[in-house]
């Protein structure tokens, strides 16, 4: 390479007799304005969702197995689940595990610059909610087996709407756990049309036992209803 005025070449020995830039300072800044332009473009890891496929479960039952689904913006250079860890370019995984209460897992993910990511996906233990029509019957004649004909909701709380249809004399019937906040009923705007029927030991499918409240409709043969629990 040669000097444009004097045309002699260009090495380290001559541009460090009439500069104080060497090749090696040079080569340092480049680099330095690489990292630059690097930091401008750099995005942190982010764990945008975290899925698994059971969530809620009912009291009594056991999951032996749990598929959790996730999206990252970029590959992590390191990534856990529960401390163990998974490959990086993996966006699900199923793993065996014996889960028979509430149990929260940790998805971990670290980036090129040890930024951290971290989400939470819970599987949730709850006892039913029951709704339907039957008979008139006293709570000393109540069964968990005529709860258990009753449509069921998987819920931890007691407060939704549902809709039912009572035919010729039949009533309305809403069971939930005694632990929950007792809801109020609503019919057509109108608070009302409900009594405590009594309190009750109910044991579900997987043989949990818990105390239920059991409501019943203070009238029969309200054809289709839709009822509001506040």
């Amino acid at each position: 390479q040669k000097d444009v005025q004097s045309g002699a070449s260009i090495n380290d020995d001559t541009f460090n007799k009439n500069s104080t830039w060497s090749s090696e300072k040079i080569n340092s800044l480049i680099n330095d304005i690489n990292d630059r332009i690097e930091d401008l473009s750099y995005e942190p890891i982010q764990i945008s969702s975290f899925t698994n496929n059971v969530n809620t479960v009912e009291k009594g039952n056991t999951i032996n197995t749990i598929t959790f689904n996730w999206s990252i913006n970029k590959i992590p250079v390191e990534l856990t689940l529960n401390g163990n860890p998974i490959d990086t370019v993996m966006h699900s995984t199923t793993i065996t595990d014996i889960i028979t209460g509430n149990t929260t897992y940790i998805l971990r993910a670290v980036d090129e610059k040890d930024a951290v990511s971290t989400r939470t996906s819970s599987v949730s233990f709850v006892n039913g909610v029951y709704y339907g029509v039957g008979e008139s019957i006293n709570i000393g004649q109540m069964t968990s087996s005529f709860i258990r004909g009753l449509q069921k909701r998987l819920s931890s709380s007691a407060k939704f709407t549902f809709s039912v249809s009572a035919g010729i004399d039949e009533y309305i019937y809403f069971a939930c756990p005694s632990s929950y906040s007792q809801p109020s009923f609503y019919v057509g705007g109108f608070e009302g049309g409900f009594e405590l029927l009594g309190s009750f030991k109910f044991t579900n499918q997987y043989q949990y036992a818990e105390n239920y409240n059991i409501y019943v409709s203070t009238n029969a043969n309200l054809g289709d209803t839709t009822v509001e629990c506040k």
